[in-house]
């Protein structure tokens, strides 16, 4: 018999998680785990509350590998890739630095100047994609 302690609300349900058959022949669990296999998609869930979407993505995806999105996410920044990166704690700021010399020459002379310049780009996409590679995070490639 359970114990009340071992069915906790916000807790993944471990002993009392239905799966659920669906008038097709595929569980939601089969389904999502194909998605996520599926190279170059990205998956959303959507449903009413309540309707245990985030349980379903704990069952198969395992919590520590899952990104939560929301809408009010994207009120700072409205990038997709920025917005995960944030979420998962990597900077997209990198910068490289590189010396130029410009001169003339002025009576036979060469008259020089060194300027060293420094820019700062934005990696989007393939930073993030590769963090996940890197940490063994990505199921689909």
């Amino acid at each position: 018999m359970l114990k009340s302690y071992q069915v906790i609300p916000g807790v993944f349900p471990t002993y009392t998680y239905v799966t659920r058959q669906p008038k097709e022949d595929f569980s939601y669990e089969f389904r999502l785990e194909q998605s996520i296999l599926t190279i170059g998609y990205l998956t959303s869930i959507v449903g009413t509350s309540k309707t245990e979407k985030s349980v379903l993505c704990e069952k198969v995806i395992v919590l520590d590998n899952i990104v939560n999105l929301s809408g009010s996410d994207f009120k700072v920044n409205d990038n997709f890739w920025t917005v995960v990166a944030s979420k998962v704690g990597i900077s997209l700021q990198s910068s490289s630095e590189y010396s130029k010399i410009e001169g003339k020459v002025t009576y036979g002379l060469t008259e020089g100047r060194s300027k060293t310049i420094t820019e700062s780009f934005r990696l989007l996409k393939d930073k993030v994609l590769q963090y996940f590679f890197s940490n063994n995070l990505w199921k689909g490639g």
